[in-house]
């Protein structure tokens, strides 16, 4: 534990990682507090994961990061999209409604097998099988009321094929947390249609938001083509002393 406010307590990823994990919040107070960056250094010196989000036009909160032993995994991309319009219809061989229990365990298992560019999965210090497994984790979350607040699921048959994870925000904004897709039902209107269903005219948020990967190509592209348009971006930075424990 760490009573600092700019060294954040991730009791979700030490469960999963066995090892305590931290988020860093990199700013301006803590650049001028030599207290903090004390705790920091000495926090480092434990078996421990600690990871940062840098906006990519602070270049003295990158350096501090680099300085600290921090290492760039990912640059994440947050597109926006405002009041949206009408839509025209998706053209998908899915029926796609909200979550019920039942849909669980197919989700939890989609989860676990379908991110190729996640920010674990683009740390080479992480384990594959460890990096879907935190997938999954994020998934199975939702089914225990601890992450989100809605989730739309996306159905052919008696399978289940994608699925969208939502958070809710008090002004109405509504941000993707998390979109996955079966891989055999890719580029077939899939994501699309999850996308359309949550910000249909019945349902339609003030703003919708989602963060994706600058190397995942097709979700930048899927996110331009239905309309969004970025509205901020991140490096984000891991740390890593120790090992995580095995499964």
């Amino acid at each position: 534990m760490c009573d600092h406010p700019n060294i954040i307590d991730d009791p979700w990823l030490t469960a999963i990682l066995r090892k305590d994990a931290y988020k860093l919040v990199i700013d301006a107070s803590l650049l001028r507090d030599e207290e903090g960056c004390r705790r920091l250094s000495e926090l480092q010196r434990r078996s421990v994961f600690m990871y940062a989000k840098v906006p990519v036009d602070d270049l003295v909160a990158v350096r501090f990061a680099q300085r600290a032993g921090f290492h760039l995994v990912d640059t994440n991309v947050v597109f926006e999209r405002k009041q949206p319009a009408a839509d025209a219809p998706v053209a998908a061989r899915c029926e796609v409604r909200w979550a019920v229990a039942e849909d669980g365990p197919q989700a939890v298992e989609l989860s676990g097998r379908s991110f190729r560019c996640s920010r674990f999965h683009l740390d080479p210090e992480i384990p594959r099988d460890l990096a879907d497994r935190i997938k999954a984790e994020w998934a199975r979350s939702f089914f225990a009321g601890k992450r989100g607040q809605r989730m739309a699921v996306a159905r052919i048959g008696g399978s289940l094929v994608g699925f969208l994870l939502l958070l809710e925000a008090p002004d109405g904004t509504l941000t993707i947390d998390l979109i996955a897709t079966d891989a055999d039902h890719r580029r077939t209107g899939v994501a699309q249609s999850l996308i359309a269903f949550v910000q249909s005219p019945s349902d339609r948020p003030r703003r919708l938001r989602v963060g994706t990967q600058l190397a995942n190509i097709p979700s930048v592209r899927l996110y331009e083509k239905m309309g969004y348009q970025i509205a901020e971006a991140m490096y984000v930075f891991h740390y890593h002393n120790g090992q995580a424990a095995e499964r």
